[in-house]
């Protein structure tokens, strides 16, 4: 098994940024998007083309500012884990903060995962296989005639025996027509299990690539199949351009929230994090695979399914687009593209459980311990078993019971930490700065170099003057005889320094309350959105 971790003396070389680039961001890609492009065309379908586009934006901007905060919160600490950046700047209970949110996210989504896999399958079953299955009820039959008593009689033995396992085939078809469980236990055994087991999150790129592919591919069969039919939904008015649906009024808050909750990528960011090249050039090429994501990757998957989908399909979209008929009259095409669905599927959970497993590794035996392959058999085994018992057991009700506590999580993990670490983490550099500026000071033998009247003070020039042009180096270049020579240069010093202290002052309001208050903002109304849609889902089905 080869690693996946840089260690490298000096600055990393340009080949090595760029497989930790595409690295970072093949393995984000599916951190991101997961199941969650398939209920996308549905959102777009209820809040209107622009109304779609313009939350998915600022989603988009939010979930970049809040990653970048990790990055370098990361870069300046040195430490790795969500865990340990809230520990490192509010202590134990922030720490314990994170951890709860951090596990409670992670494992909802698993789990959600796992039941969103057993519809996905049972979808698949219902539409890609045959209604008859003419291979078994035309086996017993075939090569009766002309033969002897005794061939009649081993004929009608086979026949028999045929009909019984043909029987026994269509009970198994008709039973993963209803209940998508089965295959979905099959696929987490044979495809899921094993690429959890994997020690490094990078070892990962190469199936994330396949997921990659397999979103292209249905990204160009929506889109192609939009182009041919002429956007029906848009050219009968059904789908608005340019405001909001005018019968959606009830679907906003899901709306708002399926794309509110499309862009986190937090959990799975913190991990890999700790496997990319360290230094300034690791927190820019960390940066970077953050933009290209969010903005390159997500916003161009989100906004052509979403846009070409809700345009296909108007108010006929289903809140998993799977659900319509991409491929009709096609049953073997559709089952390909159903299987495939399900590897990509898989590919996106198996971030999710690499995040998670990382969180119970912290909680159990700390920080930096070194994962064996007994232990993280045994983990990876254990959160499965436990993933699975939830999603088998509410197979329908998984997503509307995690919804809940996956609102409240995201919100904290995705927006309200991050957002904490960063002033936090700004109010630590100002005082260790202020610090030292006062020991320089002290140190100093003559402090009127230093003196700087406030910004906007009455008479700045003359008290800059006057603390200026009796110091001895002012004295050696003649300035205390002839003061004229040192007007012009300390009206200009004036300017700059005016000039410069009002543009680092808005640049620090903007930093410190505007930003971080919209971050808030816009994470609470998606929380408040998915609360709203979990707690009406959870009573009506009551």
């Amino acid at each position: 098994m080869s690693t996946v971790v840089w260690v490298v003396e000096g600055p990393p070389s340009t080949e090595i940024i760029r497989r930790a680039l595409y690295s970072a961001v093949v393995t984000l890609t599916l951190g991101v998007l997961g199941s969650t492009i398939l209920p996308v065309p549905w959102a777009f379908a209820n809040l209107g083309i622009l109304p779609g586009v313009a939350v998915m934006a600022m989603v988009a901007f939010v979930n970049d500012c809040t990653c970048c905060m990790l990055v370098r919160a990361s870069a300046i600490t040195g430490k790795f884990g969500y865990e340990q950046l809230a520990e490192h700047v509010g202590g134990h209970r922030a720490k314990v903060l994170a951890q709860v949110s951090l596990i409670l996210l992670l494992y909802g989504t698993l789990c959600g995962g796992l039941a969103f896999l057993a519809d996905v399958s049972r979808i698949m079953i219902l539409k890609g296989a045959q209604p008859e299955a003419a291979w078994l009820d035309t086996a017993g039959t075939t090569g009766v005639a002309g033969m002897s008593d005794e061939g009649h009689f081993a004929s009608a033995a086979l026949g028999d025996s045929t009909a019984t396992a043909g029987s026994w085939g269509e009970d198994l078809l008709a039973l993963m027509r209803r209940d998508g469980r089965p295959v979905m236990l099959v696929v987490v055994a044979t495809i899921l299990y094993p690429l959890c087991l994997q020690r490094h999150i990078r070892q990962f790129e190469r199936a994330a690539t396949v997921g990659v592919v397999v979103v292209v591919v249905l990204m160009s069969l929506i889109i192609s199949k939009a182009v041919s039919e002429g956007f029906p939904a848009i050219a009968s008015g059904e789908l608005p351009l340019w405001g909001f649906h005018k019968g959606g009024g009830a679907k906003l808050p899901e709306a708002f929230a399926v794309l509110g909750f499309a862009f986190y990528m937090q959990p799975m960011l913190m991990p890999l994090l700790a496997e990319m090249p360290h230094g300034e050039s690791g927190r820019r090429v960390s940066e970077t695979s953050v933009h290209i994501v969010l903005y390159g990757v997500a916003c161009a998957a989100y906004g052509t399914v979403g846009v070409f989908g809700a345009a296909l399909f108007g108010d006929a979209t289903e809140s998993n687009i799977m659900v319509n008929d991409l491929l009709p009259g096609r049953p073997m095409a559709t089952l390909a593209l159903y299987m495939s669905l399900v590897c990509y599927l898989c590919f996106g959970m198996v971030t999710t459980h690499y995040a998670l497993r990382a969180s119970i590794e912290v909680l159990l035996v700390g920080p930096g311990v070194p994962l064996d392959s007994i232990r993280r058999t045994i983990t990876t085994t254990c959160i499965l078993l436990m993933s699975l018992a939830v999603a088998c057991t509410f197979p329908t009700a998984a997503e509307k019971i995690f919804a809940v506590t996956g609102c409240t999580a995201v919100c904290l993990v995705c927006y309200v930490l991050p957002v904490y670490i960063h002033l936090k983490l700004r109010s630590m550099q100002r005082q260790a700065q202020k610090a030292a500026e006062q020991t320089a000071y002290s140190r100093c033998s003559e402090p009127e170099l230093f003196i700087l009247p406030a910004p906007g003070a009455a008479g700045v020039s003359q008290q800059l003057h006057a603390t200026t042009a009796h110091t001895p180096l002012a004295r050696s270049q003649g300035f205390a005889e002839q003061p004229e020579l040192l007007q012009p240069l300390l009206a200009e010093a004036v300017q700059e320094e005016l000039g410069s202290s009002c543009s680092s002052w808005v640049s620090e309001q903007v930093d410190a309350w505007v930003l971080p208050m919209f971050i808030i903002l816009v994470g609470v109304g998606c929380s408040v959105a998915g609360l709203y849609v979990g707690a009406m889902d959870i009573l009506a089905s009551w």
